[in-house]
């Protein structure tokens, strides 16, 4: 379950990991150096699902320089499986307020699999059209708690333009 604090927040559409090979060329210009691709991602969408092999290694430095790196309001939610109790308060305070929380793989809500209130969801790969995503985010709004929530899209690498679609939907949806 997301463990962060509640409030009221927006809904944070965002992939699951930026580091995607494939998407040089198709998302990230040809050009564009490796280590800007994260502040290039942060300037298209406001969250970020890290897999636990993604950070758990990664020093504070680091984490706080991927802090650096994205705007006041990105938040960073990290997969927390196999992780230490000591070494998650470390990234949490690395990460300072683009902290969005914790979550384990097996807790996040998916279509169709957890009726429980959860703030953090997982659609499948794309690609998915504009009917097939309000027919995903409608029932995770219904059941998502009051508060800042999460919908990441998997994929290996997360289809871009599904993204994009459910950022729209999303601002079309007045979420």
């Amino acid at each position: 379950m997301l463990s962060a604090p509640a409030g009221d927040g927006p809904l944070r559409i965002g992939a699951r990991d930026w580091r995607h090979p494939a998407w040089r060329g198709t998302f990230y210009p040809d050009d564009l150096p490796e280590e800007w691709r994260l502040a290039y991602y942060a300037n298209e969408f406001a969250t970020l699902l890290v897999p636990a092999q993604g950070w758990i290694d990664t020093t504070q430095e680091n984490l706080a320089g991927w802090a650096e790196e994205v705007h006041g309001d990105f938040r960073f939610v990290l997969e927390v499986d196999g992780a230490p109790a000591a070494q998650r308060r470390a990234a949490a305070a690395a990460l300072g307020g683009r902290f969005g929380g914790f979550v384990a793989t097996a807790a996040l809500w998916r279509p169709g699999r957890h009726p429980a209130p959860l703030r953090a969801g997982l659609l499948p790969a794309g690609p998915h059209g504009p009917r097939a995503l309000r027919g995903m985010v409608e029932p995770f709004i219904a059941q998502a708690p009051e508060g800042e929530r999460f919908l990441f899209l998997e994929g290996t690498p997360p289809d871009h333009e599904t993204l994009r679609t459910l950022v729209t939907l999303r601002d079309l949806l007045g979420m």
